[in-house]
């Protein structure tokens, strides 16, 4: 008889998680993200490292005031913790 229900996804999900030997805990990192116009900046954020760095990597994220966009992809993270 196999899973069903509810367990499947979360014995699923954990499965993979070994198999990347992904840490499963989240911890508050510091980091300064480095962004394609020269520009960087420090924040705290709570993840994995990798779940950190999937999060900016390639992603464009608008760095303006409010009244005019400034869009920069972000392409390095620095772990400063």
């Amino acid at each position: 008889m196999g899973l069903k229900g509810p367990f499947l996804p979360v014995l699923a999900v954990h499965l993979w998680r070994l198999a990347l030997n992904t840490p499963t805990e989240t911890t508050m990192r510091s980091i300064k993200v480095y962004f394609s116009n020269g520009d960087h900046l420090f924040t705290n954020i709570n993840g994995t490292d990798s779940h950190i760095l999937a999060y900016y990597i390639g992603k464009e994220f608008n760095l303006g005031n409010g009244e005019h966009d400034l869009m920069a992809v972000a392409t390095k993270v620095e772990f400063l913790d």
